[in-house]
């Protein structure tokens, strides 16, 4: 008779994927700022800092749903119940894409109003405009990134949202600072780069 593995090996095997993938979110967010202060000046850096407070609700919203949702999908999943997986995950992408989308559209025509409502100072607004339009039209692909990784760890695999960040990680370390100069025929966002 096979005996399961302990619970503290599998509970490692599913928590160490999660804890790099959240150290390689966070060093690729420091290296940014660094790309950017190095790179522009601290102007860049206050004119993506304006804007932190309204992504980190669109992030906590999208959190929020993705943590809801992976639990369903995990119930579903140990039930054995694929239709169900299926339709949580589809009424989930569908609310968060639709809500992205409303960002989207918002950001490209309101980014500045909105960057202004944030009393911005006058020397940053043209670059916290920017970023902040970028950051809201690509709203879409960051909340599809997020739930995607959720339900896949919903059912168990922390190690395919891994190696996606890495990969991820990589191309972004070395398009940041090419975008950010436009290098190689790349075109040069500044500030808007590290979005």
């Amino acid at each position: 008779m096979t005996h399961p593995a302990p619970l503290w090996k599998n509970f490692l095997v599913f928590l160490v994927p999660m804890m790099a993938s959240n150290i390689l979110q966070s060093l690729f967010g420091t290296i940014n700022n660094v790309y950017l202060g190095q790179m522009i000046g601290v102007d860049a850096l206050a004119a993506v800092t304006v804007f932190f407070p309204v992504m980190f609700a669109f992030i906590a919203f999208v959190m929020g749903l993705s943590t809801g949702a992976s639990v369903l999908i995990g119930q579903a999943f140990g039930a054995g119940e694929p239709g169900k997986v299926k339709a949580i995950a589809g009424t989930t992408l569908s609310v968060a894409l639709l809500f992205a989308a409303a960002i989207a559209l918002f950001g490209s025509l309101f980014a500045r109003d909105l960057v202004i409502a944030l009393a911005t100072p006058s020397n940053i607004l043209d670059e916290a405009t920017s970023y902040a339009r970028v950051t809201m039209v690509f709203m879409p692909l960051t909340f599809a990134v997020i739930l995607v990784t959720a339900m896949m760890r919903g059912v168990g695999d922390t190690v395919t949202p891994l190696l996606a960040g890495v990969v991820y990680t990589v191309i972004g370390l070395v398009v940041t600072p090419i975008m950010i100069v436009g290098s190689f025929g790349l075109p040069k966002l500044g500030v808007a780069s590290a979005a």
